[in-house]
């Protein structure tokens, strides 16, 4: 699903279109525990130039840093996490694209929303920051 259009569908109603919104309820304490990233770099905050996931909520939990164009591989995200755009344009194509198991894209990343405080990763196996 390829949605450009800011006007006609907002950040929120975009994934929550394909599943990947976070649903209201609250996620448990187990959520993402054990999720990490094959490439990403664990860091304290969301370095400038950087896709950053966070395993929990409100940008909280662990942060994985993702400052190339390609695919990275996600393990273990069964849960409600958020992302942070932090990359910068002059580079490339600077919108994340998140894919399932199949590497279909299941959902975008767009710089202009900077950020998701609530997103359900579960359905995501993979996320490339230059989409």
């Amino acid at each position: 699903m390829r949605i450009r259009s800011a006007a006609a569908v907002t950040m929120a109603g975009a994934f929550a279109a394909i599943g990947l919104l976070a649903p209201p309820a609250t996620a448990g304490g187990n959520d993402n525990a054990g999720a990490w990233v094959t490439g990403g770099t664990v860091h304290n905050y969301c370095a400038v130039g950087d896709f950053c996931l966070y395993t929990g909520m409100l940008y909280s939990g662990r942060v994985f840093g993702l400052p190339n164009c390609t695919d990275y591989a996600m393990h273990e995200w069964n849960g409600i996490g958020s992302w942070k755009n932090n990359q910068t344009p002059d580079s490339y194509n600077t919108d994340a694209e998140f894919k399932d198991a199949r590497g279909v894209v299941i959902g975008h990343a767009w710089l202009q929303y900077g950020a998701e405080p609530a997103v359900n990763l579960t359905p995501a196996y993979y996320v490339r920051p230059c989409g």
